[in-house]
C-alpha cells in the first residue's frame, strides 16, 4: 500500500523546481513506447509533438518529478488526441505537474509512485500586487479544473492537489488512485474499445461486458498471469467468452501470437477474429510501420 509522506527540503526541490532551461528527455523503447525522464519545461510539448508524429506509439512511460504546469497540460492534450496509454513503472515516479500527464492517458498504469502537491510559481515578480498574483493563481486553478473535466477525471483530484502545501507532498494510495480513476480506462475510450472488441467476437458491447464479468470470476486462479496477452488468464477469459475449452483457447492464442505478437500489434487488432474467434489461421496482419524520418 502506498502511504503519505512529508518531504524534506531536498525532496521538495526535486519535486517542484526545474532549473532554467532544463527540459525533459524523451526516448523510445521497442515496440511502441515513449519514455519521458526529467522535469517538464516550456517547449517540451513541441518536442513531444514532433516525436509522436514519427510513428504509431501506444504508451508513454513516466519518470518525472513534474515541472511547468501549463506545459504539462499541453502535453496532456497531445496524449489524449493520440489515444496513448500512460504508465508509471514499478521503478518510476510521477510527481507534481506530471500527474496531469497520467490523467491524460486513455489507460493508466500507475505502478510506481504518483505524487501530488499544490502547484506554485517558481519565479514571480515581487512588484506584482496581491490582486495580480491572486488573478494569476486563480487562472491556473481554473485551467486545472477545466483540464481534468476534459480528461474525464474527477475534479476531486484537483481538490486534493490544491489542499497540500508546496513544501509537502502526498503519495497517492491505492484507494486514492481508484477514486481518481487512475486504475481504469478513460470512460469514452472504454466505450469505443469495448465496441471494437465486441465486434471482434461478433457480439454486442453489453453482451461482451456480461461475458467478461463472468470470465473474470471463472479465471481467478490465473490472476498472476493477467497481463500476459498470451497467458493462461487471457486464454481462460477468451475460452469463457467463446465457450471454448481452456486447451483450445490456448492453442488458438498461441497461433495468433506466433502470427502477430512478434510484430508488436495488440491483442484486439489484426487477425484476431480469423484465428482466435473462428479458429482459421492464415490471415495477413497489418504490421506497424517503421519510424519515419
Amino acid at each position: 500500500m502506498r502511504r503519505s509522506i512529508f518531504c524534506s527540503a531536498f525532496v521538495l526541490i526535486v519535486l517542484a523546481l526545474a532549473p532554467p532551461g532544463y527540459a525533459a528527455d524523451f526516448g523510445f523503447r521497442y515496440p511502441a513506447t515513449i519514455v519521458m525522464r526529467g522535469a517538464i519545461a516550456p517547449g517540451d510539448e513541441k518536442t513531444f509533438q514532433s516525436l509522436i508524429e514519427r510513428r504509431d506509439f501506444g504508451t508513454l512511460e513516466l519518470f518525472s518529478n513534474g515541472g511547468d504546469v501549463e506545459t504539462a497540460l499541453k502535453i496532456g492534450h497531445i496524449i489524449r488526441s493520440k489515444d496513448l496509454a500512460v504508465s508509471v513503472p514499478k521503478n518510476g515516479y510521477c510527481g507534481s505537474a506530471c500527474i496531469f500527464l497520467l490523467a491524460a492517458g486513455v489507460e493508466r498504469w500507475p505502478v510506481g509512485k504518483a505524487i501530488i502537491h499544490r502547484p506554485y510559481f517558481t519565479a514571480l515578480d515581487p512588484a506584482l500586487s496581491s490582486q495580480q498574483v491572486d488573478a494569476k493563481y486563480k487562472k491556473l486553478v481554473r485551467a486545472i479544473y477545466k483540464y481534468l473535466k476534459e480528461m474525464n477525471v474527477p475534479t476531486a483530484l484537483a481538490d486534493a492537489t490544491l489542499s497540500i502545501p508546496p513544501n509537502e507532498a502526498h503519495v497517492l494510495s491505492d484507494p486514492e488512485l481508484a477514486r481518481y480513476m487512475f486504475d481504469q480506462r478513460d470512460p469514452s475510450y472504454d466505450e469505443r474499445e469495448t465496441a471494437k472488441e465486441a465486434a471482434q467476437f461478433r457480439i454486442s458491447s453489453a453482451e461482451l461486458r456480461r461475458r467478461t464479468l463472468l470470465a473474470e470470476k471463472q479465471c481467478v486462479d490465473f490472476e498472476a498471469d493477467r497481463y500476459d496477452p498470451l497467458g493462461k488468464y487471457e486464454a481462460c477469459k477468451i475460452g469463457s467468452i467463446l465457450s471454448l475449452p481452456l486447451a483450445e483457447a490456448r492453442r488458438r492464442l498461441s497461433i495468433w501470437g506466433k502470427t502477430i505478437a512478434p510484430q508488436g500489434t495488440d491483442l484486439f487488432k489484426d487477425c484476431f477474429t480469423d484465428i482466435v474467434v473462428d479458429g482459421r489461421p492464415g490471415c495477413e496482419p497489418n504490421y506497424f510501420g517503421d519510424i519515419r524520418d
